[in-house]
């Protein structure tokens, strides 16, 4: 025991040294912490692992949110950017309904000046720009199918970069060239055209050349182009072919051109109005250069280098038709000639022979650069006049038509007239029809006729008939321009009609103690007069009222002194359309105060129009005994159409094509400035009607013959009076 003791003490000791450090700082542990159970731990390491947490998940919300606002800003400037871009479309879309637009279309030809005996090519270098607005599919015509098209080339840009070089296309899925039909044709069969396809936006620049067929007839060239777009300016180069040179040039719609010569080529810079469809003709004058034996139109060679000597010789025919109008002692001749000529070309001068004394007003032609009149040579030993017409080298046609107007003086009293004819020179053949038309109060017959016969009216041709403006009487036709027709013109002597008549007359009168207020209300058809006469209206009256046409006027006196009231009143030209007029006029007179009898001239104003149907109304104070006597016939009520006041003011208001006329306000009841006063007749005491059919100066006659009732001694009277005094 005592040995394990001594054993085991050494240990111990060691043990105690160690473990006082530790005590110690157990110690100083202890001071600072607080001790808890494991429960309790585990509950705050809980609590402080959830707040750790619910910090990291704000972070992380905030985080969000903001990459949400900034996903929101962006997605709300892409709907900006959108709904501007679909406006800015739907904008485009009212002007360009497609998803293209022309910037550019150019073209310069090439074809040879020389002859020719069939038809040649012209080649032609199209140059076309396009602009494709967005990525979608869009269908552009190029040019006819039917067209020989080589040496195509398809360059793009980018819009957005004017700057940018163009750059070549490769065809492919994206874009390419395609046959499509055409959409409008002009008959049944279908066109089809050169399509550029593609789905790419950008800037298109296409080229190609095109060949165009000259047509040749003789020594006329003929060159047309039928674009699918419209073009302002184009260049045309033509190689000359030996000496050939260029002797007219003709250009269809017309345009100003300037011609450039160099060494062996013309060019022609024509300047156009917008066109999709031009017309190019030239002529060749030959020089010493003629067709090979293989170029000869009959297989034979060609003779020397001299021009051809009919070259400039016009073969032509002509359809010549006439309208003769009969006037008083006039014949005025509307002639028409038409030139049909046996190929296009330039008509430079053509003469027509007038025989007689018909006198030429006036020459109208197509290409005309002047015309002149001439009397008819000595070799020819005829009265008359020849017309020389000269023309432009540019007027190209194959026909030409002459308007030519005569005058023809003849003696009344002879009762004839030769109708004139015309002679055109150098022609092959002259035929035609011509027609009679009488102006004046003529009675026209056929009194000779040698190589014309006539032929119904009807067979006139219409160019002739819609100007005549009156039927056509007698109608010719001839087959050679020498023919003699005489007519027999009988005058008659003329009747005078009238100018203006009254339909309708309302006079109204009002007798009042020493005064008398008159108002008149007429409707008139009037053609030429210029005023109305109005009779019995005395010089010291006051004029209260004058009106036509709803509008006022101011009345004249005339030398006899009588009221002159102007009817050329208010909007004429409806006023003329119409040929209805309505005049109102009031007046105050003044007379004797009335007495205990006496009598009374209420006769109507007589008027210088005769008047189909006169109304009258008088009006007489209370308390009179009244008795009538005239022409005027009294009824109860008036049966004839009374008069209405006409107004032809239309206005001056503007409003849109489309206006909504149904929803337009009512009109306003206020006066114009120009409509004047307008006085009405009270309506006082004792009334009467009257009426008088076909009134012509001043036939209507009305006396009023009154006076102030007797007393009565009836037995009525007796007793009233009787009991009045009791």
């Amino acid at each position: 025991m005592p040995m394990r003791a001594k054993e085991t003490l050494p240990g111990f000791l060691l043990l105690l040294l160690l473990a006082s450090p530790a005590c110690s700082q157990s110690s100083e542990v202890t001071r600072d912490s607080v001790t808890c159970s494991l429960h309790e731990y585990q509950d705050l390491f809980r609590r402080s692992e959830v707040r750790d947490f619910q910090q990291r998940l704000e972070q992380e919300r905030a985080e969000l949110q903001r990459e949400r606002e900034a996903l929101e800003a962006k997605l709300q400037e892409a709907r900006s950017v959108n709904r501007q871009e679909e406006k800015q479309r739907a904008e485009r879309l009212k002007v360009l309904p497609q998803n293209w637009q022309l910037l550019k279309h150019r073209a310069e030809g090439q074809s040879t000046l020389g002859y020719r005996p069939e038809r040649s090519l012209a080649s032609y270098n199209f140059t076309l720009e396009f602009r494709v607005m967005e990525d979608e599919w869009t269908a552009i015509r190029l040019i006819d199918a039917q067209t020989i098209v080589t040496d195509w080339s398809i360059l793009r840009r980018p819009a957005s970069n004017p700057e940018a070089e163009f750059t070549a296309v490769d065809l492919g899925m994206e874009t390419f060239l395609a046959l499509r039909d055409r959409e409008v044709t002009s008959d049944f069969e279908t066109w089809q055209d050169h399509t550029l396809i593609t789905n790419v936006s950008g800037v298109y620049r296409i080229t190609f050349q095109a060949q165009a067929q000259v047509r040749t007839n003789r020594h006329l060239h003929t060159l047309q182009l039928n674009l699918l777009y419209p073009i302002t300016e184009t260049r045309l180069r033509l190689l000359h072919e030996g000496s050939a040179h260029m002797r007219e040039l003709s250009v269809e719609p017309h345009a100003h051109w300037q011609t450039d010569q160099g060494q062996n080529y013309t060019d022609i810079h024509l300047h156009l109005p917008s066109t999709q469809t031009l017309t190019v003709k030239w002529r060749v004058e030959r020089g010493a250069e003629m067709p090979t034996d293989a170029e000869a139109p009959d297989g034979k060679a060609a003779s020397g280098g001299a021009p051809d000597a009919d070259e400039g010789q016009v073969q032509a025919t002509v359809i010549h038709d006439t309208l003769h109008s009969v006037d008083e002692s006039v014949l005025h001749s509307l002639h028409s000639f038409k030139y049909l000529l046996d190929s296009e070309q330039s008509l430079n001068k053509i003469e027509i022979h007038f025989p007689g004394k018909a006198r030429i007003s006036s020459v109208v032609a197509h290409g005309m650069t002047n015309w002149k009149t001439v009397p008819l040579g000595n070799a020819s030993k005829a009265e008359g006049s020849a017309v020389q017409v000269s023309f432009k080298s540019s007027a190209i046609s194959k026909e030409v038509v002459v308007l030519v107007t005569t005058e023809l003086d003849f003696n009344v009293s002879q009762e004839q007239v030769k109708v004139p004819t015309a002679v055109c020179q150098h022609v092959l053949r002259q035929s035609g029809t011509f027609g009679i038309v009488k102006l004046a109060n003529v009675e026209v017959h056929q009194k000779a006729s040698t190589g014309a016969v006539r032929m119904g009216v009807e067979q006139v041709p219409t160019h002739l008939s819609s100007k005549a403006g009156r039927p056509i009487v007698l109608a010719y036709k001839f087959l050679a321009p020498i023919h003699e027709v005489l007519l027999s013109v009988i005058h008659h002597q003329e009747l005078p009609t009238l100018e203006a008549l009254a339909d309708a007359v309302l006079y109204k009168t009002l007798v009042v103690d020493n005064q008398i207020m008159h108002s008149m209300l007429l409707t008139l058809q009037n053609t030429q007069r210029q005023y109305m006469e109005i009779r019995g209206v005395p010089q010291e009256a006051m004029i209260w009222t004058t009106r036509v046409n709803s509008v006022s006027a101011k009345p004249v006196r005339g030398r006899s002194g009588s009221l002159l009231v102007p009817l050329m009143v208010g909007n004429a030209a409806a006023a003329a359309l119409q040929a209805k007029t309505s005049v109102e006029v009031a007046w105050l007179s003044s007379m004797t105060p009335l007495a205990a009898n006496g009598t009374l001239r209420l006769n109507p104003p007589s008027v210088d129009v005769p008047i189909a149907a006169l109304s009258m109304e008088v009006s007489f104070p209370e308390g009179y005994d009244v008795n009538f006597t005239g022409s005027l016939k009294q009824v109860e009520s008036f049966a004839q159409k009374q008069p209405t006041v006409v107004n032809h003011e239309t206005g001056d208001e503007v409003v849109h094509k489309d206006f909504d006329f149904a929803s337009m306000p009512p009109p306003s009841k206020t006066q114009s400035k120009n409509m004047g006063v307008r006085s009405k007749v009270p309506r006082s005491g004792q009334r009467w009607r009257f009426e008088q059919l076909l009134v012509v100066d001043g036939s209507a006659h009305l006396e009023l013959a009154y006076q102030i009732p007797k007393e009565n001694s009836s037995w009525n009277t007796y007793f009233s009076k009787f009991w009045t005094a009791s």
